[in-house]
């Protein structure tokens, strides 16, 4: 099996380790020339070196961009601050049961949309693995964001698509998921790529927003119960990647998906820069009924810390693969273990399919593995505050010939 990086522990990537193979053989001086076989060492454990630094050094950089970080870290300041000054009382003691309100929210989209990136920026944490592959969600993630008296619950839903864009009975189900669970919120949040929109009209997405009002209100049995389909918001993500000339393109299409669909209000936004995030906070927290807090208020997802840290080495694996591999992946929990000094031990399982599978996620010496690792271990450090020692181990699955064990990992992931 191959191991991802951990604090403390084996490496996958394999730190150098001073001195070479055994020193210089029998007969000649220390000083003598150095051997082929001890150079070549040599100069793969500095290859090995560079490759760790520059890892991390990109993983700190893109991590520095991300806007969920950013406001995780400004909102532990403030709680500093407020502890400072003696003035913290948690929320729930603020706000008696029967004044909370609550408000549900499910976030509607052709696939690669930007779903996941809007709810880990307006969440202020990462609840969703984010990718530029499609299909990157699986199933419905919850994340909160508590203000005042009132909670904003966001879910992060499957892209859905029309029935002739099925790949498989897997993804017809998926997608009738996401129906049914958007049918059951309070209000709905579709999303648009606006850039991509402009550039490379996606037919996908008038046909979803032209058949939104039916699939919801046969949901909900409008003919019958006479209740119809929850009020909904549009948003156009990415404005941020359109030049000022371009902006007249932007209110086009605007104009023209706004006459699709009734939607309560249109939004511009950048969920990646955080640009209009707040107001679209504000906005629906404003629409927010009665009704008690469906989580804590210091929470921001439903999740587990384990089904957090799940969900971030899938993420790294759909960034460092390619193609169809890291949909045929299925990462599993194996051990968590909480040191006396606070840090996390945490080891989880990459299960394929195949010997050639397992080789190339393994990768050279290790690499590939390894650079997972060193990625999630930086995001998991980042996202919980804390020293991670992570180890991941790539195993071939057993009975993958019948399906049956594939289909069910892949049911939970």
């Amino acid at each position: 099996s191959g191991g991802g990086g951990g604090h403390g522990g084996r490496q996958q990537l394999q730190q150098p380790g001073g001195g070479g193979f055994g020193g210089a053989p029998r007969g000649m001086s220390t000083s003598a020339h150095e051997s082929q076989g001890h150079r070549a060492s040599r100069l793969r454990d500095a290859r090995v070196k560079h490759d760790v630094r520059m890892t991390k050094e990109t993983v700190r950089q893109e991590l520095e961009a991300e806007h969920w970080l950013k406001k995780k870290i400004l909102g532990a300041k403030t709680q500093a601050a407020e502890r400072d000054s003696r003035k913290a009382v948690l929320l729930d003691d603020k706000v008696p049961v029967e004044l909370q309100r609550c408000i549900r929210v499910g976030i509607l989209g052709v696939p690669n949309a930007g779903k996941s990136q809007l709810t880990n920026t307006l969440v202020g944490s990462k609840v969703s693995a984010v990718s530029p592959k499609t299909n990157t969600t699986r199933t419905e993630t919850l994340g909160a964001v508590t203000r005042g008296d009132a909670q904003l619950v966001l879910l992060d839903l499957p892209g859905v698509v029309g029935p002739e864009h099925y790949r498989n009975p897997m993804h017809r189900t998926k997608v009738s998921h996401a129906w049914a669970a958007a049918a059951d919120c309070d209000f709905l949040l579709f999303i648009v790529d606006a850039h991509r929109q402009v550039m490379r009209p996606d037919p996908r997405i008038p046909n979803l927003l032209a058949t939104a009002q039916d699939q919801l209100e046969a949901l909900k049995h409008t003919d019958v119960s006479g209740v119809a389909m929850p009020p909904s918001v549009l948003v156009l993500n990415k404005v941020d990647l359109f030049e000022p000339k371009q902006m007249v393109h932007l209110k086009v299409l605007a104009r023209q998906l706004a006459h699709i669909h009734p939607f309560e209000k249109l939004l511009p936004i950048s969920a990646k820069k955080g640009k209009g995030t707040d107001a679209l906070v504000e906005y629906f927290l404003s629409h927010a009924p009665l009704r008690p807090w469906d989580l804590d208020p210091n929470q921001s997802t439903d999740k587990s810390k384990i089904d957090q840290a799940i969900e971030v080495v899938r993420e790294c694996v759909y960034n460092r693969l390619h193609q169809e591999l890291p949909y045929n992946i299925v990462p599993i929990h194996d051990s968590w273990e909480n040191y006396d000094n606070g840090d996390f031990r945490v080891e989880q399982l990459l299960m394929v399919d195949s010997v050639s599978m397992k080789q190339i996620v393994v990768g050279t010496r290790g690499s590939t593995v390894g650079q997972i690792g060193i990625r999630a271990r930086a995001i998991l450090e980042a996202l919980f505050g804390r020293r991670v020692h992570l180890f991941l181990h790539v195993k071939i699955r057993k009975n993958n010939n019948s399906g049956r064990a594939r289909s069910e990992g892949f049911a939970v992931y």
